[in-house]
Parts: C-alpha cells; sequence; structure tokens
C-alpha cells in the first residue's frame, strides 16, 4: 500500500491574517440559489481573522448590501485529485447556521452545477442540532433528485467540540470519516453506466469553506438572532497525496 505525504497544508499560525497566496475569497449576496441570507465578504476584519493559531470565519447580524448578514467563504487556490482532505473544525450551532467543508472541480463555472460534480466533506444545519451530513452531487444524483450518494449521522454532544473531518479519496471511492472513524463510503461501483453524469469525480477538485445563513433548508426553522454572531472556527486543513 502506498505512503501519504502532507502535500499541501494550512495551520493559521504564521500571520494574523489569512494566507492569500493559499485561499481566495467567494464574494456576493444573491442568495447563492439556496435562499441564503448572507453576504459574503472579501477580505473584512469582522468576518474572517485569526485567533489563537486558528482561522475564524464569522458571521454578524448587521444589513450589509441589502442583505441581513455577512459571513466569509474561502477557496483553496491549489487543487488536488484524490488524496486526503483532513479539517480539524468546531461547527456553529445556533439555529439558522449552515457551515460547510465542501469541493468543487477547477471545471466549475457558475453554470455547470451539478453535472461538473461537488463533494461534500461536512455540513450542518442549526436546527438538527448534532446531525452531520456528508454528500457527492452530479448530473444523475443531486439533491433535486432522489440523491443516491448521501449519509446523515448523529454525533451527539461530539458536535460542541473540534472535530477532524476527512475525506479519503480515490479512483474507486469517497470514504468520509469523523475523528478517524468511517462514517460514510460512497463507491463508484455503484453506479449504473460509471459515465461522467454519475461520477464526476475523477478530475481536480479545490476545497472551500464557508458559512451560510438561513436558506431553504437551514433556514426552515427560522434564524435565532439573539444567538449571533456565530464562528466558524478552523485549526488546520491538511491535504495528503500517495507517493
Amino acid at each position: 500500500m502506498k505512503e501519504y505525504v502532507c502535500v499541501w497544508k494550512d495551520e493559521f499560525d504564521s500571520s494574523n491574517k489569512i494566507d492569500l497566496d493559499k485561499w481566495e475569497f467567494s464574494v456576493g449576496g444573491h442568495g447563492w440559489g439556496n435562499g441564503e441570507l448572507q453576504y459574503y465578504t472579501d477580505n473584512r476584519d469582522e468576518n474572517i481573522m485569526i485567533c489563537n493559531n486558528k482561522l475564524v470565519i464569522r458571521s454578524n447580524y448587521e444589513s450589509w448590501k441589502g442583505n441581513q448578514f455577512t459571513s466569509a467563504k474561502i477557496i483553496s487556490k491549489e487543487s488536488w485529485k484524490y488524496g486526503k482532505i483532513r479539517v480539524r473544525a468546531k461547527i456553529p450551532l445556533a439555529v439558522g447556521t449552515w457551515p460547510a467543508i465542501w469541493m468543487l472541480p477547477i471545471s466549475y463555472d457558475g453554470t455547470n452545477w451539478p453535472y461538473c460534480g461537488e463533494v461534500d466533506i461536512v455540513e450542518h444545519f442549526g436546527h438538527t442540532r448534532g446531525e452531520i451530513f456528508f454528500s457527492l452531487h452530479s448530473g444523475e444524483y443531486n439533491f433535486y433528485k432522489n440523491n443516491k450518494f448521501h449519509k446523515r449521522i448523529q454525533i451527539n454532544e461530539k458536535i460542541n467540540n473540534f472535530n477532524i473531518y476527512e475525506l479519503e479519496w480515490n479512483e474507486e471511492s469517497m470514504i468520509f470519516s469523523v475523528n478517524d472513524k468511517v462514517c460514510y463510503v460512497a463507491k463508484k461501483s455503484e453506479c449504473k453506466n460509471f459515465n461522467s453524469q454519475e461520477w464526476p469525480f475523477d478530475n481536480h477538485f479545490r476545497l472551500i469553506i464557508n458559512l451560510a445563513v438561513g436558506g431553504y433548508e437551514a433556514g426552515k426553522k427560522g434564524i435565532d438572532i439573539d444567538k449571533w454572531p456565530q464562528d466558524f472556527i478552523i485549526d488546520y486543513v491538511h491535504v495528503y497525496q500517495q507517493k
């Protein structure tokens, strides 16, 4: 078996600002296709900061360019094909929060979803406290249809802590783990035709980390505004590939 080696990392310990050689910002407040309420700002100190060697993405309840909330969404400048993505993070829990660690391919152009593919390493809705979920989206399998590659698990009080969320990704499968325990395995062999409509994951993808607010699903039980601001805290991001 080939050995994994770390090929990219950010431990957020070298500066009080995010490393713009490693990350870029996605900016805007148009609902992002889900009716979300936040405006993602561009490297604004009130929405993204490094504190105690940890990255903090902060959502504030404030009027900003026609939106009720502000937040941040970062995308890795580097992309990878296969390997392990490990992120140690503490998820915000207020009703209405929607933190996500996920991936889109370099082929994504804003119009070709879901055919391009999407990998959701972990997501959480504040109104289903402690229930995290993992998903793959493609032209054939996505949340508009009966998504074949989707798993929800309850981690209960562990959600209050920092946890390690991991994707191990190879030609045959996507393996989702929490704290080194495998929670879900999506296998290419489950596809009917093995084409890119079903499995568009043999391409280079970039990592995305963001904190959304509300939306058609995350906002279905309302927004607990009294709990704002809300923080999504990232301890580190490590990427490994086989030698």
